[in-house]
């Protein structure tokens, strides 16, 4: 007989049938087909769980895997091991590392991209256009910021050149999303909607937000049921101050390690030149993308937007991956 036990404020539900743990993601249709593909992507070159049997009715599509404790009990994720550090940290860190290196070397190749859409190119018309006006002006702050006045001027120019782009890109196999709830210390990675061959300004566009601008600021409002359960990011949140016009954001010191050997990693001649200016534009466009599609600007706190508009405005300011990596290598902000 099954134990059925459905999750807080989800649809997914963690089923055990004499002592074998079975994990079900229960979601609408298009994403059902998306995250198929994605997972059938990935599972090619990453460790994932395995996909035990799907089932589809009219208007929902269920993935049944094999239970981790990281899916059903939401713990033993990258995420604890960045807030909490175990005496493994270093082995786990530069195992995530050399899992991505791998990846990466693996499947690199010029491509033209779409699985990516759904964080970045959709969001404009869907989300950013909604918010913003197409302009960018239909915004509701009243901050004039050299950041905030910054962000304004970039937005038509930012979004016309990510729609108008159909050109081929250096990819590599990923989920586009490498959260550190999607990643476990087990080394495997968990959704796959935006799996596939992305390239690499998108992933590191999605890195940089998720590491830099999320988890312990922005997270609780990205994912409430998730962080809330791992105290310490609510316990020990970012400090961000905003006074006289000056933002001042203190980061983990843990997690900014983190993002540099991410960095790293990729800004290799076997990856991606740390001189290429025009990837690094790139990223920019996306980076700015991401970091304003996933929250409504106007409806966060006026620290939380100047965050979002400093790290925009920091990107910007550089016209290479190195001349980034040479700030963040000085960043002397830690909380």
């Amino acid at each position: 007989m099954f134990l059925i036990k459905e999750l807080p404020n989800s649809t997914n539900i963690t089923v055990t049938f004499f002592g074998f743990g079975i994990f079900i993601k229960s979601i609408p249709l298009p994403a059902y087909a998306t995250e198929l593909r994605g997972y059938k992507s990935v599972s090619k070159v990453y460790a994932v769980p395995t996909l035990l049997l799907t089932y589809t009715t009219k208007k929902r599509g269920y993935l049944a895997y094999s239970y981790l404790p990281s899916v059903g009990i939401n713990k033993g994720l990258l995420l604890d091991e960045l807030v909490e550090p175990s005496t493994q940290h270093d082995v786990i860190i530069d195992s995530v590392i050399a899992m991505y290196r791998d990846a990466f070397l693996r499947t690199k190749a010029p491509a033209i991209s779409s699985v990516e859409n759904p964080f970045l190119k959709d969001r404009i018309p869907t989300r950013m256009f909604p918010w913003y006006g197409k302009d960018g002006m239909q915004v509701e702050w009243k901050s004039s910021t050299d950041a905030s006045l910054h962000w304004n001027n970039r937005f038509p120019q930012v979004c016309a050149r990510v729609l108008q782009d159909t050109d081929m890109h250096t990819c590599v196999l990923s989920q586009c999303d490498p959260s550190d709830l999607n990643i476990t210390r087990s080394l495997k990675l968990l959704d796959y909607q935006c799996g596939g061959l992305v390239s690499i300004e998108a992933e590191l566009a999605s890195f940089f937000f998720i590491h830099i601008l999320c988890t312990e600021h922005l997270g609780i409002r990205y994912n409430p049921r998730a962080y809330s359960e791992h105290n310490i990011v609510t316990q020990r949140p970012d400090i961000v101050t905003f006074d006289a016009n000056k933002i001042t954001h203190k980061l983990s010191r843990t997690r900014m390690c983190f993002v540099l050997k991410y960095f790293e990693m990729i800004l290799t001649s076997e990856i991606v030149q740390p001189h290429d200016v025009q990837s690094y534009r790139r990223f920019s466009d996306l980076f700015f993308v991401r970091s304003s599609s996933v929250f409504n600007l106007n409806k966060l706190t006026e620290s939380e937007r100047e965050s979002v508009f400093t790290w925009a405005h920091t990107v910007d300011r550089f016209n290479d991956y190195e001349s980034l990596l040479t700030y963040l290598h000085a960043y002397e902000h830690f909380k």
